[in-house]
């Protein structure tokens, strides 16, 4: 793969997508972008999760914005994280733009080698997948033992090192092999990249030919504004407003899938569990998404290594909605089970939206 060419040489040309045009203009602009082989696929995009994809009627579309929300610590990261991966895995079209405003390039590097590491034959079996996968822990060892030895900072360890002693993470760059040049890492400032930026990086990706992209946003809450717009002393709601507001334009404008972490605001996690209407921000959290994935964590203790969490669908525009799925997440993998259990209803934490009611368990 090329270098990326850096984003401030680079001349982006202003689009006038969201001008007024007449039926014929439309037909004719569409009949370019045929000739031109710059149709995109309107096809659902797989996130890698069977029964959440087939409740969101195969998957989120191209133009729609899925928000992923739910108390801290409760999965988030690891749920986007993982869609982005298996994505590009189930997609041979589709590129993963990860954009990570919580974490460092390192630590998105530790946990896809944790997360690819699982064995492919351990796919049914969740225990032998614990065991078989690389952990943190495992990682920092090495490193720790290898620093003593060779002393800070000094050579003697390299990839093919750590993987003779670690024969799991060798699996795992086995198995992202297929995806080192469609999944895109990008460590993101809470105070310069913009939601331009992220405009940018689209620019980047069709000038590489990717016209299927996935833009993966975590968090939305800690994208900012353009200076100029934050000179004029938005509040923190209105800024989020904007944010959430361009997120879904920026779908729509680019043809692409856009998936966003949300946290929670104070009052949702001082009461346990978390629904869409709990997400920090104005109104505009609620009503901007076209799927809200909300994740909560079960009563069940935790057991083997795993704590079983809920995954609901609160919102979807083109599959069902008031739904939740049991999922399994491994947190020393950084791994959540993609075969969930569908939640009875009567079980449901959904039913607390339903009938404003907290659920008796």
């Amino acid at each position: 793969m090329p270098e990326l060419p850096r984003l401030d040489r680079l001349q982006i040309p202003r689009t006038a997508a969201f001008a007024p045009r007449s039926l014929r203009e439309a037909f004719a602009d569409f009949d370019g972008r045929l000739r031109a082989g710059r149709f995109v696929s309107q096809a659902p995009i797989r996130l890698g999760f069977p029964e959440l994809d087939a409740a969101l009627g195969g998957g989120p579309r191209p133009e729609d914005f899925v928000l992923i929300g739910g108390r801290p610590n409760a999965g988030k990261t690891t749920v986007a994280l993982q869609a982005g991966l298996q994505a590009v895995e189930l997609e041979p079209d589709l590129l993963t733009i990860y954009v990570c405003y919580e974490h460092g390039l390192s630590t998105l590097l530790y946990r896809l080698l944790c997360m690819a590491s699982r064995a492919d034959g351990d796919v049914g079996d969740n225990a032998a997948a614990a065991s078989s996968a690389l952990t943190l822990a495992d990682v920092e060892a090495v490193l720790t033992s290898q620093s003593s030895q060779t002393g800070l900072g000094s050579p003697g360890l390299d990839l093919e090192r750590l993987f003779c002693r670690l024969p799991a993470a060798e699996r795992a760059w086995w198995r992202l092999q297929r995806s080192l040049d469609r999944f895109w890492l990008i460590t993101a400032d809470s105070a310069h990249t913009t939601l331009d930026h992220l405009g940018q990086y689209i620019w980047v990706a069709r000038h590489y030919g990717f016209s299927r992209i996935l833009l993966v946003v975590d968090y939305a809450q800690r994208v900012p504004l353009s200076p100029a717009l934050t000179r004029n002393g938005l509040s923190t709601e209105q800024q989020i407003d904007l944010v959430v507001r361009g997120l879904k334009a920026l779908a729509m404008n680019q043809e692409i899938v856009v998936v966003a972490v949300a946290a929670a605001d104070e009052a949702g996690i001082r009461q346990g569990r978390v629904h869409l209407e709990n997400l920090w921000g104005p109104a505009t959290v609620q009503y901007e998404p076209d799927t809200a994935l909300i994740i909560n964590k079960d009563e069940v203790e935790e057991r083997a290594g795993a704590r079983r969490i809920r995954i609901a669908i609160e919102k979807s525009r083109h599959g069902q909605s008031d739904i939740e799925f049991f999922h399994d997440l491994y947190g020393a993998q950084f791994w959540i089970t993609p075969q969930g259990t569908m939640v009875p209803l009567a079980e449901s934490y959904q039913l607390e939206r339903m009938t404003h009611q907290p659920l008796s368990v």
